[in-house]
């Protein structure tokens, strides 16, 4: 082989080589980047979603605890109900019962007929001053009183979390990911409105099924992304070595 033929080929051959080289240094650089970005993006998402996943379940546990006081509520007026009874025979109360299946509207018709009861009952107390003094009738009364400020007092908590979680949620940048994370503005409670009440049995949030699925989706493009990239290389080298060994000169 002629030197210069000889000298040509070394000097395409190192050039090669330093191609290998450089665009292996630019592979590795890119999955670096990609590792250096995933890493704190994938804690950020986590700690995100806890965060929204917390705040969540304080508002359902906060929910359960007014429905846990409501139902308390409507056992202290049937006891009422049970001692006025003998009082006011053209006044027959009846109980108050709770549906099998419990939902927000059903919730709110008994809380209006725990008022109506009440209300009854209140009157026949001023009409009988011997009720008014029957202590089992007084002590279920101050029962009756503790319950309504424990319910508003879990009613203010149950909105001051709604409150919170709803900032949560519609703050920059969790606004940009927390409906792809199952994460939805919550309700208040006011009971006083029944289409707001009917919104709280529609509050739901993800169980983690989406977190999963979107780090899965996440890992997945990485090592796509890794492939496409890999292949793209090995073809430009094969193209490259193609032209070297259709070069004349060779």
């Amino acid at each position: 082989m002629p030197q210069g033929k000889v000298k040509s080929f070394i000097t395409i051959a190192i050039i090669a080589l330093l191609g290998v080289i450089i665009i292996s240094q630019f592979l590795e650089g890119i999955l670096s980047l990609l590792v250096f970005l995933g890493i704190p993006l994938g804690i950020w998402l986590t700690v995100s979603y806890n965060k929204l996943q917390g705040m969540s379940q304080r508002i359902k546990e906060a929910h359960s605890n007014i429905m846990v006081s409501m139902k308390k509520r409507v056992d202290l007026a049937n006891k009422l109900i049970d001692i006025t009874s003998s009082y006011g025979d053209h006044e027959k109360l009846t109980h108050i019962t709770i549906a099998q299946q419990e939902s927000v509207q059903s919730a709110m018709d008994t809380s209006q007929q725990v008022d109506g009861a009440l209300n009854r009952i209140i009157s026949l107390a001023r009409a009988y001053p011997e009720l008014q003094a029957n202590q089992t009738y007084q002590m279920l009364m101050q029962q009756l009183e503790n319950i309504e400020v424990d319910l508003q007092l879990k009613r203010e908590f149950y909105n001051a979390s709604v409150r919170e979680y709803n900032i949560g949620c519609t703050s920059i940048p969790i606004v940009f990911i927390a409906g792809q994370l199952g994460f939805k503005t919550a309700p208040y409670f006011d009971i006083d409105n029944a289409d707001t009440l009917e919104n709280l049995k529609d509050f739901q949030t993800d169980d983690g099924k989406v977190l999963t699925t979107l780090f899965s989706q996440l890992g997945q493009k990485v090592v796509d992304s890794s492939k496409n990239m890999s292949t793209q290389f090995n073809q430009s080298m094969l193209n490259s070595s193609d032209r070297s060994s259709n070069d004349p000169n060779h």
